[in-house]
């Protein structure tokens, strides 16, 4: 019985560093997998960023043609009241 107790043993003694391989290798693998989604998301939140200035960016040049059309607006009224007596 000691005999096959004390082989059980050394069988366990030389599977464990092996089974920790593997646990190292799944730990190592769990550590890239969150760098590359870490990394993702600082791509995502840099495009964020600049969908945010370009949409600031075309809302002025909306607001300048709009500010421009009412001055034009404005100079056709007075251009229409100047010609009618």
């Amino acid at each position: 019985m000691k005999v096959f107790q004390i082989a059980t043993l050394v069988l366990a003694l030389a599977l464990v560093p092996a089974c920790g391989g593997g646990t190292e290798k799944a730990a190592e693998d769990l550590r890239e997998a969150k760098k590359e989604v870490a990394d993702k998301r600082e791509d995502v939140q840099e495009a964020a960023r600049d969908l945010k200035e370009e949409a600031a960016e075309l809302r002025d040049a909306q607001n300048k043609e709009a500010d421009k059309r009412v001055e034009l607006t404005e100079e056709l009224k007075k251009d229409t009241m100047v010609k009618r007596p």
